[in-house]
């Protein structure tokens, strides 16, 4: 099962085999920051950043599709279409890893879980009794027009 990984600075350590980089110098990065947060006054800003993120990704209208962040483009579109590149691969991002029984406050879990949902519809799983099988779209061009059961977090 794909897990979360925190990427490190110190002297040896190497992304294990097959994981993926997540963080804002990949496609998948998040382009809210908590500098921004911060700044509009959000207690709690890296919750805050997570949500915004979770919100932009299941296309919530009232974000943008495309957001620009020190001359990087960050388009939920193109995250979409590329889920399945992620499907049973370790993420890897800079935000520190929970504590047991705590909530995953960073968006490679949020990725994490919209990779599992895409993986559920593309499969045609509801779960349950009278699961039924959507219309098969070969990509998604946004969250709207995925069926899901539940919220994406």
């Amino acid at each position: 099962m794909a897990e979360r990984i925190q990427r490190r600075r110190v002297r040896g350590w190497r992304l294990p085999e097959g994981a993926v980089v997540v963080d804002r110098t990949s496609r998948f990065g998040n382009p809210f920051t908590e500098a921004a947060a911060e700044a509009a006054g959000e207690e709690g800003p890296r919750g805050a950043v997570v949500d915004a993120y979770a919100e932009w990704l299941s296309g919530c209208e009232t974000y943008e599709d495309v957001y620009m962040l020190h001359r990087r483009s960050f388009d939920r579109l193109w995250v979409w279409d590329h889920l399945p590149d992620l499907a049973g691969k370790d993420l890897a991002c800079w935000c520190p890893l929970p504590a047991d029984g705590e909530p995953d406050i960073c968006h490679g879990a949020v990725l994490l879980a919209a990779v599992e949902q895409a993986a559920a519809v593309e499969k045609g799983c509801r779960g349950g009794a009278g699961a039924w099988v959507p219309e098969r779209r070969r990509h998604w061009r946004s969250m709207k027009d995925v069926p899901v059961t539940g919220a994406l977090l």
